[in-house]
């Protein structure tokens, strides 16, 4: 997978070059299903890459003294089994996902009492405790979603759809930021690229076009260079703050190294922050200060960090790396839960590795997946994994 990306660089730096195609010549042609599918695809693997600990599985550092109390919930990439944990890695409960997916990546959260809301790429759904699946729908759902007060989920959706360059249209990854009723139905469409396309690097879109030309809209280096925007995050916000209103969403663009704040009434990016700084993040999250904690996968540096921004001054004011750096690095994936005593939950999904992480810097739970791919040799990754305080585990069973 490093050598795919280290191809799709230097045909990025293609994209600059005199005589690659700079000049954008070349026809585009109307792409077929088949090739839209593969464009659908997203260049992730399901096992660790590097396996850190082959003897260690579970929970393998708990500190009960500083530890938040609560359940842990998660499942592996490509599995369809959630599983609720305690703190000591005991197995509470077992559900299962009930969709109809290609195996990806899985996100699980409470809807309200006994009820879930489940996603995995294509579908996106809620199935009750007993995995009694109440409803789904699929239309290309992806990475994450948001609850609102008022039952609606927001999540984002994905197309093959044209994006102009250069007097051309070529077929990129095109997404929407999509909210469903309480029953699944559609209630509102944001389409992302008009607010999101004068971001894109123009170094990147002579990419695309070269590519589309020289290598083919069926070929993996184009797959991955026109997925120029890659929503893999998105929250509400709930107060008044520096970052906007209740009721705009919070998201991340991997592909721009942005993070953004979008009115949903009438759509339009109200904040931003992060190019320059961020190296294809994931999952920025408000803290209870108006803070925002952001997990800063570092792809292209080698290691990853946890950076805290003031939304109002846009300055970095915390820290974290690991000791060494690239000790602590998930190039693709990765998230950053707060949790009430203050504390970090990082999921480092391409070690498939968790962690609870005091401000100083102390790890006082850890976490390895016991999951393992079914030849038992490679210890499978982890999205990502939230823990549920006792009140909202409670609230959860039936």
């Amino acid at each position: 997978m490093r050598r795919r990306l280290r191809a799709y660089a230097a045909l990025l730096a293609c994209g600059l070059a005199v005589g690659c195609g700079r000049d954008g010549e070349g026809t585009p042609t109307v792409i077929d299903s088949g090739v839209a599918e593969r464009l659908r695809a997203l260049g992730y693997v399901d096992f660790v890459e590097e396996e850190r600990a082959p003897g260690r599985d579970g929970v393998v550092v708990h500190d009960a003294d500083r530890v938040a109390p609560g359940v842990n919930v998660h499942c592996s990439v490509g599995s369809n089994e959630v599983r609720f944990l305690d703190n000591e890695g005991r197995v509470l409960h077992r559900m299962e996902l009930g969709l109809e997916t290609r195996n990806t990546d899985c996100v699980v959260e409470p809807y309200d009492r006994g009820r879930l809301v489940v996603l995995s790429t294509p579908a996106i759904g809620v199935v009750t405790w007993g995995s009694r699946l109440l409803w789904s729908r699929s239309n290309e759902y992806h990475h994450d979603f948001a609850v609102g007060p008022s039952g609606e989920i927001h999540t984002f959706s994905e197309q093959i759809g044209p994006l102009a360059y250069l007097g051309r249209e070529v077929p990129i990854a095109d997404q929407w930021l999509t909210t469903l009723g309480p029953d699944g139905e559609v209630r509102r469409r944001i389409h992302l690229q008009p607010l999101l396309r004068d971001r894109i690097d123009p170094a990147r879109l002579r990419a695309v076009l070269t590519l589309f030309r020289t290598a083919g809209p069926e070929s993996d280096p184009y797959r991955e260079a026109s997925d120029v925007f890659h929503p893999n995050s998105v929250e509400l916000l709930t107060r008044h703050s520096a970052l906007g209103e209740p009721g705009q969403a919070l998201i991340c663009l991997r592909e721009l190294d942005l993070v953004a704040v979008v009115d949903l009434e009438e759509p339009r990016i109200v904040w931003e922050w992060g190019p320059g700084e961020l190296d294809r993040p994931h999952q920025p999250t408000v803290l209870p200060s108006g803070n925002l904690v952001i997990f800063d996968n570092g792809t292209n540096r080698g290691y990853s960090r946890l950076v805290e921004v003031d939304p109002a001054t846009r300055e970095i004011v915390w820290e974290y790396r690991g000791d060494p750096p690239e000790s602590f690095w998930s190039w693709i994936r990765g998230g950053v839960q707060p949790l009430a005593n203050g504390n970090l939950l990082v999921t480092e999904s391409t070690r498939g590795r968790v962690f609870e992480l005091t401000r100083e810097g102390d790890v006082v739970w850890e976490l390895w997946n016991p999951d393992r791919t079914p030849e038992g040799d490679v210890r499978k990754q982890i999205y990502r994994l939230i823990r549920l305080d006792p009140e909202a585990w409670e609230a959860l069973r039936p």
